[in-house]
This record gives structure tokens, C-alpha cells and sequence, in this order.
């Protein structure tokens, strides 16, 4: 899977870093074995294949990035004294995935040097990308210039920080640029793999449509070729398109599809992966009980692939939400400060910070916010050992709400702030405005209307940076809320202007939401007529949308 699926598909968002999906694979072990085998073929050619397999069972079923490295790049070696392209091509993408790997593991591992160590290690990949992108286009190989321009992408996505539209566009157009290069190669299954990371871009770039589209290209694709591997990857993807849509049976459907897959390939990390991805739709809409036994199962998969840094954290913190959710708050607790202690013992900071957060949902829901209040402070602190600024500010953003719970506006108010200036001194500005989020719901309990309207519109200007149109509208309805009492007519303009945004991006809940406001509008200056129209289309359009709360 594409790395970063682990966002797309965590829908249950806690504003922190996951762990890393692991390296993304081309899956070329099968060809490879078949090659090692053949006796026809010259034993220095052999010998080279066999090293592709082992370097991607030292990727996939060992997490050793170093080894698949360095056996990836004797396998490179010798291909290109044989002048096979196909294979130096595969071999050098081999390459770049384990160099990904291993920037993550630094980035997870965490400490004052890691940002400077990944991005050295991203800086090698990219310099070797380019070498070979210039080879294969000075000798006119197409495929070779497609697999090279499509490491670049991945490259450029890995090392992105930030959803900044300008760096989503380069993503995708190199993504775009490698399909191209494979139509004319007539490489079906290196064109889904394009496809994939033009999937993943388009969603960051809230093009939901067109991501579904793609997604729909891409498994037909690998099913065109009988690829297992990367069609149960592609119905990943689609099951998060049910998600977006709010189909949830549906995306369960196709992730369960998926499983299968990956258990009759006994890809047992993607199994685990898989498994944790349906708790977290379950959880999502609130269905704890269902979301249960598959984060228990996702958990014991984990458990078993000791290399999988992290997956055991999420896994729990999973089982956590769902106790909660069944109202299991003194199970949920015992489940949470357990992981910690084993988490501490084993000195893996990166996963007690998780299960602290795990520990802080617990003791939110029992309402004692002077225990909650110490364990976020121990999780500000662990994520402080990480150096990890962004993880950091979310951490901030937890503390807020506890302030908030406990009444205390003036530290809620500070933490918050806090938050906004991390993220301002990192340019980071999805984070900014999600700080300020946080902020105006200290802005609201001071009954500070002005306050709230300038930070709305602050994040309105973000949000219309970021090309954010879904969020951007939603700002424009506070706005527009708090225009409403001395200035109607500009506030229902306001309304309208976000409901047609909500449209642009085919976001059915914000169009709902906006139909509300301008019915909830003429309800109040007694104009019941154009209240009950404006709610009939309301309904129509939550029951596309399939979203029973709101249209209740």
C-alpha cells in the first residue's frame, strides 16, 4: 500500500503521526522466484533474481530496510552488467522503497537528529532516482523513464509535511507524467501503481470524484494482469471511497474483500493492517461493538510481527475506543494504563505517548480531569523527548480540551495558542487552523462573538489558501451565523456562497449544513414557508448522502 493510505484510511482522526504502513513494494518476489529458478538462463542473471527476492522478503517480512538496501543494490549492480533494463529498473525501485523505509524508521525512532537523518537519506534515493531517470531517457526506455518518474513522486510524497497545494500538484503530476510514460510501455500493472499514489494525492487534494474514478482504473488494472497483491491494495482504497460517501456496509465490503486476499497470500501485516482499518470505520460510526473483535484481532496480528514499530499502540488505542464506546470506561482505563507500562518497559516512547493518549480518552469520558490532566502532561513530555513538534501540538490540543472540561478558559486558551505558534513556526498551515479550531471553542464558552468571527475568518483565508473549499465553506457559515442578528441579508449571501462551495466539491453533509442555516434563517424572521422549502431540500439531500442524523 501507498504509505500514506495509513491517513486516508485512519478516519478517526487524533492529530498525530501513525506509524509507517512499512515500505511500498512493487511485489515483484513471484517474478523474480520464477527467474532464480530458470535454468536457461546464465547463473550471474540467476544469482541477481535471487537477490530481488531477498531483498523484498527483507522489506515485507523481516523490516530489515538496511539489508534490502544493500541487496537490492547488488541486484542493480549485476543487471546492469547483463544490460537488462526491465530488471536495473525494478532493482532501483527496490532501492528507493527500502530508503523510504528507512527514513520513516528514523522519523518513528524519533530524537534531535532524526528530521536531518531522514531527509539525508531521502536526498540519497532522490539523487539515484534522478541518475537513472536520466539513463533510461538518454537510451529512449520508456518503462525505465515511467518507473523513475513514478520513485520521484513517491519520494516527493514521502518527504511532503504539509497538504500545501503546491507541493500536491508536483506529486501529482509526476504521478501523472509516469502514467503517461506506462500507456505508451503498455505496462498495465506499473500504470495502477500510478494510479494509486494519484489516488491518494487527489483525496489530500479534495478531489473525491476523481480519487474514486482513479481508484476504480487502478483494480481494474491489476485484475486485467491477475495481480492479487495490488488489486486487494486498490480495494483498500475503494472501501475508503464508501467511507467519504458514508456507505459503511459498503466499505466494509471491499475492505473485507481485501482481507481475503491478503490471507490466501498470507501477507500477514497487510491482514493485521487491514483488520485495524475496519475497526477504525467501525469506530468512526460509533459501533464499538463491532469495532471490538476486529482491533483485538488486528492486535494479536501485530503482536506476532515484532518489527511492525508502533502498530501495537494504534491497535490498542483502537480496543480503547471501542470499550468507550460500549461504555466499558473502567475497561477501557485498565486496557490503556496496561499498554503503558508494557510500552515503558520496553522504552519504545513513540508507543507510550499513544497509549497515554489512550489513557487521557479514558479518564475525559469518567470526567476526572485532574488525573487526565497529569497524563497529558507526561505525554506533552514523551513527545518532547521524541522531538516531534507537530505530535506536540496536537498533544497541546488534547490539554486544551481538558482545560475546556475543567473550566479553566484562560490555560485553554494558552495551550491552544501554544499549539497555533508550533505549527506557524513549522508553515504548516492545515495545523494552524486546526489550532484555531480549538481556539474559538475557548472564544464560545467567553461568549466572545468578535473574537470567534475573526478567528473564523483568519481560518476561512487558510482554508482558501490550501484550496480547502469543504472546510473553507464551513468557516463561512460560522461567519455567516454571526452576521445573521444585525445584518441578514450579507449573512444569508454568506450561506448561499457556501452552500454552492459545498457543491464545487460535491461535500453533501456541507450542503446539508448550509440548507439548514438558511432554513434555521427565514425560521427566525418568521418566513416559514421558505424555512420548510429550504428543508425539504435539506432532506433530498442528506438522504443521497445517507446521513440519518442530520436529516432527522
Amino acid at each position: 500500500l501507498p504509505r500514506h493510505i495509513m491517513e486516508a484510511c485512519r478516519v478517526r482522526s487524533s492529530g498525530r503521526p501513525g506509524p509507517s504502513l512499512g515500505p511500498q513494494l512493487d511485489r515483484v518476489a513471484a517474478k523474480y522466484s520464477a527467474l532464480a529458478d530458470d535454468d536457461t538462463l546464465a547463473a550471474g542473471h540467476r544469482e541477481a533474481a535471487q537477490l530481488m527476492v531477498l531483498a523484498e522478503a527483507a522489506l515485507m517480512d523481516k523490516g530489515d530496510h538496511e539489508g534490502a538496501s544493500k541487496l537490492a543494490k547488488q541486484a542493480f549492480e549485476k543487471y546492469c552488467k547483463q544490460n537488462d533494463a526491465t530488471a536495473q529498473a525494478d532493482a532501483m525501485r527496490m532501492v528507493v522503497h527500502a530508503y523510504i523505509a528507512q527514513a520513516d524508521a528514523a522519523m518513528f525512532d524519533g530524537g534531535s537528529g532524526a528530521e536531518n537523518l531522514a531527509a539525508d537519506i531521502f536526498d540519497e534515493a532522490e539523487k539515484s532516482a534522478k541518475q537513472e531517470l536520466k539513463r533510461f531517457k538518454d537510451v529512449g526506455n520508456v518503462r525505465g523513464q515511467g518507473a523513475m518518474t513514478l520513485s520521484l513522486a513517491e519520494l516527493a510524497d514521502a518527504r511532503r509535511k504539509t497538504t500545501e497545494p503546491d507541493e500536491l500538484r508536483e506529486v501529482l503530476r509526476m504521478a501523472e507524467q509516469a502514467k503517461g510514460f506506462f500507456v505508451e510501455a503498455g505496462d498495465k500493472k506499473m500504470e495502477g501503481l500510478a494510479l494509486l499514489i494519484i489516488v491518494s494525492t487527489q483525496y489530500r487534494r479534495h478531489e473525491k470524484e476523481e480519487a474514486n474514478m482513479a481508484t476504480e482504473s487502478a483494480l481494474a488494472h491489476f485484475r486485467s494482469v491477475d495481480d492479487k497483491a495490488h488489486e486487494a491494495q486498490a480495494l483498500q482504497l475503494l472501501s475508503y471511497s464508501y467511507i467519504v460517501r458514508n456507505e459503511l456496509e459498503e466499505a466494509v465490503k471491499a475492505a473485507q474483500d481485501a482481507l481475503a486476499i491478503f490471507r490466501e497470500q498470507s501477507a500477514r501485516f497487510m491482514e493485521a493492517f487491514c483488520l485495524f482499518v475496519i475497526a477504525e470505520y467501525y469506530l468512526h460510526f460509533r459501533k464499538g461493538r463491532d469495532a471490538l473483535p476486529h482491533a483485538e484481532d488486528a492486535l494479536e496480528l501485530f503482536r506476532e510481527l515484532s518489527w511492525c514499530k508502533g502498530w501495537e499502540a494504534y491497535a490498542t488505542d483502537a480496543i480503547v475506543q471501542a470499550h468507550l464506546l460500549r461504555g466499558e470506561d473502567r475497561k477501557a482505563l485498565a486496557v490503556a494504563r496496561e499498554a503503558v507500562d508494557v510500552f515503558q518497559e520496553r522504552n519504545d516512547k513513540r508507543s507510550v505517548a499513544v497509549a497515554l493518549h489512550s489513557v487521557v480518552s479514558a479518564l475525559m469520558v469518567t470526567g476526572d480531569y485532574e488525573e487526565c490532566l497529569k497524563a497529558v502532561e507526561e505525554e506533552q513530555s514523551t513527545v518532547q523527548d521524541l522531538g516531534d513538534p507537530r505530535w506536540e501540538a496536537g498533544v497541546l490540543l488534547d490539554m486544551a480540551t481538558v482545560h475546556l472540561a475543567n473550566g479553566s478558559l484562560d490555560a485553554a486558551a494558552d495551550a491552544s495558542n501554544e499549539a497555533m505558534e508550533i505549527c506557524q513556526g513549522m508553515k504548516d498551515r492545515q495545523g494552524e487552523a486546526f489550532a484555531m479550531n480549538k481556539l474559538n471553542e475557548v472564544h464560545l464558552a467567553k461568549f466572545d462573538d468578535s473574537a470567534v468571527m475573526q478567528t473564523a475568518m483568519e481560518q476561512r483565508a487558510i482554508f482558501q489558501e490550501l484550496e480547502d473549499k469543504s472546510r473553507a465553506a464551513s468557516c463561512q457559515l460560522t461567519i455567516a451565523g454571526l452576521t445573521a442578528a444585525e445584518r441578514f441579508d450579507e449573512a444569508y449571501s454568506l450561506a448561499e456562497e457556501a452552500f454552492e462551495w459545498f457543491q464545487d466539491v460535491r461535500d453533501k453533509e456541507g450542503e446539508g449544513r448550509a440548507l439548514n442555516f438558511m432554513a434555521q434563517f427565514h425560521a427566525d424572521r418568521d418566513e416559514y414557508e421558505q424555512a420548510v422549502e429550504k428543508a425539504k431540500e435539506m432532506r433530498e439531500c442528506l438522504r443521497e448522502f445517507d446521513y440519518k442524523p442530520l436529516e432527522a
